[in-house]
């Protein structure tokens, strides 16, 4: 399957416009899949990532700003987002010892327990696209995708 393939059409404007296609295209495709995964589970994929960030804090946790700051795609509304996870009882808040206005998120051993059953989940969908890359060809598109970054 090709981009063109995919979207019937025979020509581009230029190579970048077929490749900035191509890159929405995949990323709609894996975004899908993660939140379906998500959803099976009871939490959006923005609240995966929310999760997910919280996890690799550990018992530190994180201020909402932060998390806002790593969020994969941008979330509007963190703080609505962090109530909800607050209230299905997956993260928890606690004041800041530097700055007693801040609120410090913290995942709970239930949100603990809904990435740990996700986590196999999250790795098969990993396999699966780096597996239509390639193990040699997967740190050049790594590479290739940092440089995309802003």
């Amino acid at each position: 399957m090709t981009i063109r393939s995919r979207l019937n059409q025979t020509s581009f404007a230029n190579p970048a416009d077929e490749a900035v296609v191509g890159i929405l295209m995949v990323a709609a495709e894996v975004n899908r899949e993660f939140a379906e995964l998500c959803q099976g589970h009871g939490i959006t994929l923005e609240q995966y990532n929310v999760l997910r960030i919280l996890r690799g804090a550990k018992d530190a946790g994180l201020p909402r700003c932060e998390v806002a700051g790593r969020m994969i795609t941008r979330a509007p509304d963190v703080t609505r987002m962090m109530d909800r996870l607050v209230k299905q009882g997956l993260v928890v808040r606690t004041w800041g010892t530097e700055n007693r206005r801040h609120s410090i998120a913290k995942v709970t051993p239930e949100g603990l327990a809904v990435l740990a059953a996700l986590d196999p989940h999250v790795a098969e969908l990993n396999a699966k696209v780096a597996s239509q890359v390639g193990a040699e060809e997967l740190p050049l598109l790594i590479g290739m995708l940092n440089r995309m970054l802003p």
